[in-house]
C-alpha cells in the first residue's frame, strides 16, 4: 500500500519537474578571417583573432551561450618559388603543422581553446613560418553549442495536476485504516 502511495508522490514530482524544465537550442557559429592574401616570410609570425560575438544572424553571448566543440580551418597558399615551406599553426595549448599538399587544413579543438571561446567569445591563432615563405589566405572557425530556449510560461494545468497527485499520495500514506469488526 505504501509503495503505491510512494509511486503516486513520485509521479507528482515528475509532473512538477516536467512542467518547469527549459531546453537548450542547438546552434552553430562561424567566423571567417580573410587576409586578402598576406605574405608571411621565413621565421615570421602572423597572428589574428576569431570573434564569435559579432557573428550574424545570431551572435554568441558570453555567459549565456555554450560552445561544446569547434574546428579551425586554415588556408595557406604556396608562393610557388620552388622552395619547401613549413608552417606551424598555434591555438591555445595546441600546435599543428600545416601541410601544403592540401587546399585547407582542419584542426581539432583544445580544451584551453574551448574555455577561451566560452569565456571571451573569441580565439587567438598564430601562424609561424618555420621554413620558406607563403601566403595566408583565410581562416574559418566553426563552433557548435547551445543557446538557451525562449522562456515558456508554466502551464497551470500541469501544476494543478501535479499538486493533486501529490495530495493523493500524501492522503494515501496518512489515512487511517478502518478497524475490523471481530
Amino acid at each position: 500500500m505504501k509503495s503505491r502511495a510512494l509511486m503516486t508522490m513520485l509521479l507528482g514530482l515528475v509532473v512538477f519537474g516536467w512542467a518547469s524544465t527549459a531546453a537548450a537550442v542547438p546552434q552553430t557559429w562561424e567566423d571567417t578571417v580573410d587576409a586578402n592574401p598576406n605574405k608571411i616570410l621565413m621565421l615570421q609570425w602572423y597572428s589574428y583573432a576569431h570573434d564569435l560575438t559579432d557573428n550574424t544572424p545570431i551572435p554568441f553571448v558570453v555567459g549565456q551561450d555554450a560552445v561544446k566543440s569547434y574546428s579551425l580551418e586554415v588556408y595557406l597558399k604556396d608562393d610557388l618559388d620552388n622552395q619547401r615551406e613549413i608552417a606551424l599553426v598555434f591555438q591555445p595549448w595546441m600546435v599543428d603543422r600545416y601541410d601544403f599538399r592540401f587546399t585547407s587544413n582542419t584542426y581539432g579543438f583544445s580544451l584551453q581553446g574551448l574555455t577561451t571561446l566560452n569565456s571571451y567569445g573569441g580565439l587567438q591563432v598564430a601562424i609561424f613560418s618555420l621554413y620558406g615563405d607563403f601566403y595566408f589566405d583565410k581562416s574559418v572557425l566553426t563552433a557548435t553549442g547551445n543557446i538557451p530556449a525562449a522562456p515558456v510560461p508554466e502551464p497551470s494545468t500541469l501544476m494543478l495536476l501535479g499538486s493533486g497527485l501529490s495530495g493523493l499520495g500524501v492522503w494515501q500514506v496518512y489515512r487511517r485504516k478502518p478497524k475490523s469488526k471481530s
